[in-house]
């Protein structure tokens, strides 16, 4: 599967004002949001390293074609948002919730991303790569497109969001729990078995 990078040709690099409206073609470096408030726009062709964003808001927010390096939003809320071309490298975003958001060729790399939350999102063609997501949570997720590399799913729960296709193999899905819907048709190498078997009612005689 083939996720699309983010399309940025040329950024200016600046400081965010106090009332974003809109941002287009803008670099913004070693910044930190503090409580300031994204409302109802769209965040275009832009670039963010070594931003925190502390108590920032996000609602009704688009993202197109956007990089974040080496990031930091734990704890917040990216609840409902659309992310189109994204790509998260060394990003922290322990906590983070992202219930209900929609993505579409988002790749996160590198990134701690323990504790979040991803029910009733929509996933097309999303990549985690080299990340952690032990404890996270995905409840009724839609999955379009995902690809797995090198991921601890320790601990995380996977509940009514088939995962047909979808090659764990070089993943950690210790203490990991999923139901008969997400479980079927995963991949899985002979090692990981074990562990997802007892889910079926079976139980291995040494």
């Amino acid at each position: 599967m083939k996720i699309e990078k983010p399309k940025i040709k040329k950024v200016e690099e600046a400081k965010l004002p106090s009332f974003p409206e809109s941002l287009y073609e803008k670099k913004f470096v070693g910044e930190t949001f503090g409580d300031i408030v994204f409302d109802e726009i769209e965040i275009d062709s832009c670039e963010f390293w070594k931003v925190g964003f502390s108590s920032a808001q996000f609602t009704r927010v688009e993202l197109i074609d956007v990089l974040f390096e080496d990031c930091d939003f734990s704890n917040l809320s990216f609840d409902n948002l659309s992310f189109t071309r994204v790509l998260f490298k060394n990003c922290r975003m322990v906590g983070t919730s992202f219930i209900g958001a929609s993505f579409h060729d988002v790749s996160f790399t590198s990134c701690n991303v323990k504790y979040s939350n991803f029910s009733e999102a929509t996933l097309t063609h999303v990549e985690f790569s080299d990340s952690t997501l032990e404890e996270s949570t995905f409840l009724n997720t839609k999955i379009k497109g995902l690809e797995v590399k090198n991921v601890s799913f320790q601990s995380t729960e996977w509940m009514n969001t088939p995962l047909s296709g979808v090659d764990f193999s070089t993943c950690s899905l210790e203490q990991a729990s999923f139901d008969m819907v997400s479980l079927r048709g995963m991949i899985i190498d002979s090692f990981q078995a074990p562990l997802l078997v007892g889910l079926l009612g079976v139980k291995i005689k040494e």
